[in-house]
């Protein structure tokens, strides 16, 4: 990423600072916004550097407190919900509500007892129950390549990672059923994708969050693809909730610690939240793998012999130097609802203190030459918890994480095995946003041979 430049973090907390006294990008909020939307490398260019705490301020949300040392992140990590929250952050600067449900609102015990129900089939050994449905997803994209012709991958990918879901966490067996999400879900990608939907986003966020306007073909999409999975949810329960190795089936039999379910409409609160919240997201970081790989020949070279001795120690490290590198959430954050201390820093209720995932994966001091593509890093040392966060982190920590790295692995191994990527001279890809995340300008361009 030619203009995003990488320089020393400084280190210039003084002891019992003000937020007043951090640094900034120097510009005004209005033009923060508008290059944060419209020319994002520019505008991580001007947060580059500016330290390990500093502020932005955007149209309706007041001033951000915005951090990239891992001590002052674990702290915000760890936090009582009661003193930062993360669902005013989603209610304010996202219209999640809209499209996932009250779930995003979740706080305290009840989102406690909500992500204890939804972790069980999300992680652990219980993710190599889906590896030959991810496969054969796989296999069969690959059928209707267009060999040896540059192609971009954003639309493969986003119909791949749909399939997956619709597979392995939906289950949906019924062709009809199947077919009706499947098209309601590919309608919302692409309105997501819209410019139409960007200018009634960044409206709402500056309108301080509310989304009463500018969102009737997104509910009216919600309320499509709900239709067929109230179907299937009858079906199941008439059933008896048999046995099955969709995520769905676990979900139907998964009970609290007062031996209560899960209802219909928290159910399909979650589904949607894994939908829309996973399938976009795990597509657009596999573009940005994709577009890194084809530019360093050295590791595709090395990626490619790994693979063929059945070693994917080296496609985990690929894996997670591009979303390193190439993030596609610029931070995470939360809503300072009670006084927050940090270590010479008070930040008063009614700001966001904003753990900057793009400056922490790029300082220098926890990785050497950060703007280097060496995946190699990964493997030769344990990287503290706290200065890898594409996931976030915390009770809040993404719970799909483990399900989007497992998957990703198997995608890419298997494309591996059935084809080459042809190596490229082309420049990087310039940095463009996509609803709330980072993607590749082209889609990632690549060319694909068959794989004899």
């Amino acid at each position: 990423m030619a203009t995003v430049v990488s320089r020393p973090i400084r280190k210039d907390v003084q002891s019992n600072s003000s937020v007043k006294s951090l640094p900034g990008p120097g510009i005004g909020r209005i033009r923060q916004a508008m290059e944060y939307w419209m020319s994002p490398e520019r505008f991580l260019d001007r947060c580059a550097g500016l330290g390990d705490r500093f502020t932005l301020k955007m149209p309706g949300h007041g001033t951000w407190v915005c951090l990239s040392n891992p001590e002052d992140i674990k702290r915000v990590f760890l936090a009582d919900s009661s003193v930062l929250q993360f669902s005013e952050v989603l209610r304010r600067l996202t219209p999640d509500e809209v499209a996932l449900g009250p779930v995003v609102h979740l706080e305290g015990p009840s989102h406690i007892r909500w992500r204890r129900m939804m972790l069980p089939p999300m992680q652990g050994e219980r993710l190599k129950a889906y590896e030959l449905s991810m496969a054969a997803a796989t296999e069969r994209m690959l059928k209707g390549w267009s060999w040896g012709q540059s192609v971009s991958l954003q639309s493969h990918m986003q119909g791949l990672a749909l399939d997956i879901m619709l597979d392995v966490v939906f289950g949906l067996a019924n062709t009809e059923r199947r077919d009706r999400v499947r098209r309601h879900v590919m309608e919302l990608s692409s309105e997501i994708g819209s410019k139409r939907f960007l200018l009634a986003m960044v409206l709402g966020i500056a309108r301080g969050g509310r989304w009463n306007v500018g969102f009737s073909r997104l509910r009216a999409m919600v309320v499509g693809m709900d239709e067929p999975m109230r179907e299937e949810l009858k079906e199941r329960r008439q059933q008896g909730g048999a046995e099955r190795p969709d995520v769905l089936s676990m979900l139907l039999r998964s009970k609290d610690n007062e031996g209560a379910g899960m209802s219909d409409q928290e159910i399909l609160d979650a589904l949607r939240t894994l939908l829309l919240a996973g399938q976009e997201a795990t597509a657009m970081q596999l573009c940005w793998i994709a577009e890194r790989m084809v530019r360093h020949p050295d590791v595709l070279h090395r990626l490619e012999e790994s693979i063929a001795a059945g070693d994917d120690s080296y496609l985990d490290a690929v894996i997670k130097e591009s979303m390193r590198v190439r993030p596609v959430l610029v931070f995470t954050a939360r809503y300072v609802a009670q006084p927050f201390e940090l270590d010479g820093l008070s930040v008063p209720p009614g700001m966001f203190v904003v753990p900057f995932i793009f400056n922490v994966h790029r300082r220098p001091d926890i990785y050497p030459e950060p703007l280097m593509f060496r995946p190699e890093r990964f493997m030769e040392q344990a990287v503290d918890p706290y200065a890898w966060i594409p996931f976030g982190g915390g009770a809040r920590k993404c719970l799909g994480g483990p399900f989007a790295l497992f998957e990703m692995r198997v995608i890419l191994r298997t494309m591996l095995q059935h084809a080459r990527f042809r190596t490229t001279t082309d420049p990087d890809e310039k940095i463009v946003h996509r609803q709330i995340g980072l993607a590749p300008q082209l889609g990632a361009r690549v060319t694909l041979d068959p794989r004899a």
